[in-house]
């Protein structure tokens, strides 16, 4: 796997925050308003290994924690 920034990580918590402020589940997933359920359950997966709460502290951004637990709430009703 690609490595990933800090800065990437918070930019992307930042843009599925407001996907998850705007309601837009799809936007927050990522996909095509009409995705396959294995393309949603791909992207959630995909999503999840980078915003998961418990995985911030690993790039130093515990400050995002609850932020990123909103999205991840988000993201799992999704």
């Amino acid at each position: 796997s690609e490595l990933i920034t800090k800065e990437q990580i918070q930019t992307l918590i930042e843009e599925k925050a407001k996907a998850v402020e705007d309601g837009d589940l799809f936007l927050l997933l990522g996909v095509e308003n009409d995705a396959s359920n294995p393309d949603i359950q791909k992207a959630f997966f995909e999503l999840a290994k980078l915003i998961h709460p418990d995985k911030l502290s690993k790039y130093g951004l515990d400050d995002m924690r609850e932020i990123s637990t909103k999205v991840f709430k988000a993201l799992s009703e999704a």
